[in-house]
């Protein structure tokens, strides 16, 4: 099954992850200015951080896995879904 291109998206849940995950201030209201945003490629969305002058390695991070859950939200991926594991190698 192909899923269709890696897009992210700058929503409310995408904000609340960067937010609980301590995307500092600075970087969290320019994202924030963008809300609704959505990038269709990783790369666009890369030089959307670089024209927003959003460098800092955990910065990006903590944004890109943010705007990521938020594409997937909008996408209708269920929040409440969780990987229960014994341990055991499979």
């Amino acid at each position: 099954m192909h899923a269709g291109p890696v897009t992210t998206q700058v929503n409310e849940h995408a904000l609340t992850y960067m937010e609980e995950h301590g995307l500092s201030n600075d970087v969290y209201s320019q994202l924030q200015n963008h809300a609704t945003a959505e990038f269709s490629s990783i790369e666009l969305w890369r030089k959307h951080h670089e024209a927003l002058k959003i460098d800092s390695e955990t910065h990006v991070r903590i944004a890109t896995e943010g705007a990521l859950l938020g594409s997937l939200v909008e996408k209708g991926f269920n929040l409440t879904l969780a990987i229960v594991s014994d341990g055991a190698g499979q």
